[in-house]
């Protein structure tokens, strides 16, 4: 029987440096779980080995620090009347 050796990837480092769930990680990222999840072996559903993105990678440091991260907030814009290609026809 032969042992396999399995590689820690940065996302589990990461994700247990901060003592966070798989859950709580792609929370933290704003990830689902299922995506969080594969970060965390290396490889997705396909098997293909899969990192994390630039975007998610800075969110990961921001984490690490201790920085509460909230997306900007996008104002909605009020508009008056039928919206459409064609909203007088």
């Amino acid at each position: 029987m032969g042992s396999a050796i399995h590689h820690m990837t940065d996302f589990r480092r990461w994700r247990e440096q901060c003592g966070f769930t798989i859950a709580q990680a792609g929370e933290a990222v704003g990830l689902t779980k299922q995506m969080a999840s594969f970060l965390d072996r290396g490889w997705n559903g396909r098997h293909t080995p899969c990192q994390p993105r630039q975007s998610t990678r800075k969110l990961m440091m921001a984490a690490a620090l201790g920085l509460d991260i909230e997306p900007w907030t996008l104002e909605v814009a009020k508009k008056k009347g039928p919206v459409g290609p064609n909203p007088g026809a």
